[in-house]
């Protein structure tokens, strides 16, 4: 079951998730480890972005400032694109999607420190 679409303006791990349960196949084990390493790299970024510690998978991260709307969209779209854009439309609803996430955030410094996380 495909869950509803979430706009861009929703929280970005909940809108992220939503366009990963829509479009990511190939069953339950795949799904949740795609899913699980997504949550991951959100989690990272946005700690990253407070200039927190405690990251579960990339210690090397470290641009503190940062929007955390763009640091998790980046990360997201980039796992996705990663492990599951094995066409040229689901990588093309992932770009989208990330355009439009970093729409919401007005530029400036904490809109790039974001997208550099």
């Amino acid at each position: 079951v495909a869950a509803d679409p979430l706009p861009p303006s929703a929280a970005p791990v909940l809108f992220w998730n939503a366009l990963a349960i829509r479009t990511v196949g190939g069953g339950a084990p795949p799904q949740a480890r795609i899913m699980a390493i997504l949550n991951t790299a959100m989690h990272d970024a946005v700690v990253s972005s407070y200039g927190g510690s405690g990251n579960y998978y990339n210690q090397a991260v470290s641009t503190p400032g940062g929007n955390t709307r763009a640091a998790a969209s980046v990360a997201a779209r980039n796992v996705l694109v990663a492990l599951n854009g094995t066409s040229p439309m689901t990588v093309a609803t992932y770009d989208a999607a990330l355009s439009a996430s970093l729409g919401l955030v007005k530029n400036g410094t904490a809109k790039t420190n974001g997208i550099a996380t």
